[in-house]
């Protein structure tokens, strides 16, 4: 079963920072960037516990190939997932908190 899956408005500007970034180091970089943040939400969707737990009830995954992490909640209650950061790994895990 996959949940519905929720960005928070800050999420956008995370992933279009990215995509920008790569693009600027290479042609298409930023798609195939892109494209791995997909696939792995499309994993959080499928199996939202899957990864662990970060502090209460906050979970990360990593980004295949790239060096970034997706920081979501399940709401349990809500059968939904809230992704509230996609952050490059040296950055400040503790921007998510205030987002949700």
């Amino acid at each position: 079963m996959k949940f519905p899956v929720l960005l928070v408005p800050e999420v956008n500007d995370d992933l279009l920072e990215g995509i920008v970034w790569y693009n600027d180091q290479k042609d298409d970089l930023g798609n195939q960037f892109y494209n791995a943040v997909v696939a792995t939400v499309n994993i959080i969707s499928s199996n939202p516990l899957l990864f662990a737990l970060k502090v209460k009830s906050i979970r990360s995954a990593s980004v295949k190939r790239f060096p970034f992490i997706i920081y979501y909640k399940f709401e349990k209650s809500q059968q939904k997932v809230v992704v509230l950061a996609i952050l490059h790994q040296s950055r400040n895990p503790k921007i998510w908190k205030d987002r949700g």
